[in-house]
């Protein structure tokens, strides 16, 4: 059991497949034909959650292409 979810993400007429995983308290979000790319989910709170988009370089190191600060409205 891989204990991820399959993700199918839509936009202007593309699909892409990502495989999410909790791992500590994030969830990061792989693609399935790409794992350099990543979106990461973290500071998952009731009412707010950071975003981020990610390119994983060939040293390993974290690149933050995009990230995004979210309030949740209720």
């Amino acid at each position: 059991m891989t204990h991820a979810w399959d993700v199918a993400y839509g936009y202007v007429g593309k699909i892409i497949r990502l495989e999410a995983k909790k791992q500590d308290n994030m969830i990061i979000l792989t693609f399935i034909n790409d794992e350099k790319r990543k979106w990461v989910f973290n500071k998952i709170e009731d009412d707010f959650f950071h975003w981020e988009n990610i390119t994983v370089k060939d040293n390993g190191e974290w690149y933050i292409n995009a990230e995004i600060y979210a309030e949740r409205i209720k």
